[in-house]
């Protein structure tokens, strides 16, 4: 329900001054996703001149993309953060320091080992090949220890502190 109210105002028009909130109209966007589909397939005509570009370019740009994704992820972030000297901290900067100056570097160092231990779980039963089939029900696990093992660890204004939804 909540992704299908997400969907309905991310295509609806946005509401007048004068009106009471509510969706105005929709607007149908299957048109986008086939031009999409359509835009790749044609990018499959490029494949020989793509496969003139230097194999160091091609790094190169997975490199940036990885590098600038990584900059607004909150796990390296807060273990970047707890690197820091508390005195240099500043609340106002961003959500990971504001959460180590509220809740103190205990608690952030707490939830930080608990998703370290997740993503290291993940990894090694990702590079295992007996075990890299039942990576899909391990993130399904992921859920419910969120669900229901954190919030005995951690109380629910901590929770709401650590893991707030992205911007």
């Amino acid at each position: 329900e909540i992704q299908e109210r997400a969907l309905k105002r991310a295509a609806s028009e946005k509401p007048r001054a004068d009106d009471d909130g509510g969706v105005a109209s929709v607007v149908e966007t299957r048109l986008t996703g086939f031009v999409v589909h359509g835009l790749v397939l044609a990018s499959l005509n490029a494949a020989p001149v793509l496969g003139e570009v230097p194999l160091a370019v091609v790094w190169g740009v997975f490199l940036f993309l990885g590098a600038k994704v990584m900059t607004g992820n909150q796990f390296l972030g807060r273990a970047a953060a707890l690197l820091v000297d508390e005195q240099r901290l500043d609340p106002s900067k961003n959500v990971v320091e504001r959460s180590m100056v509220e809740l103190g570097r205990r608690k952030v160092a707490k939830f930080t080992a608990v998703q370290a231990f997740c993503l290291a779980t993940l990894w090694l039963l990702k590079l295992n090949k007996a075990t890299a089939m039942i990576f899909p029900s391990v993130i399904g696990v992921l859920l419910v220890l969120r669900a229901a093992v954190l919030p005995r660890v951690f109380s629910p204004r901590e929770l709401l502190t650590l893991d707030t939804e992205i911007d």
